[in-house]
C-alpha cells in the first residue's frame, strides 16, 4: 500500500528511508531546492555517493524552473 505523505509532512519523513540510501548503487544525481520546506537540502545531500546540484526552486521544481532542470 502506498500512502500519501499529510499536508506538512515530507515524502520519506519518518519512514526510514535514510536507512535505504546507502544501499542505492546506481549512479544518481540529486537535485536540491534551497526553498524547498517539504525536503530540506540536508536531505538532498544525504545520498552517499551521489553528485549533487541545486536549483534556486521550491518543491515543485518542474514547475518553477523547468528550463533549467531539463538542460
Amino acid at each position: 500500500m502506498i500512502r500519501q505523505p499529510g499536508a506538512g509532512q515530507a515524502a520519506g519523513a519518518d519512514r526510514g528511508l535514510g536507512d535505504l540510501l546507502p544501499k542505492i548503487t546506481a549512479p544518481t544525481l540529486v537535485i536540491g531546492n534551497p526553498r524547498d520546506y517539504l525536503v530540506p537540502v540536508e536531505r538532498a545531500r544525504a545520498l552517499p555517493g551521489g553528485e549533487y546540484a541545486e536549483l534556486d526552486s521550491g518543491h515543485v521544481v518542474v514547475h518553477e524552473r523547468p528550463a533549467e532542470l531539463w538542460r
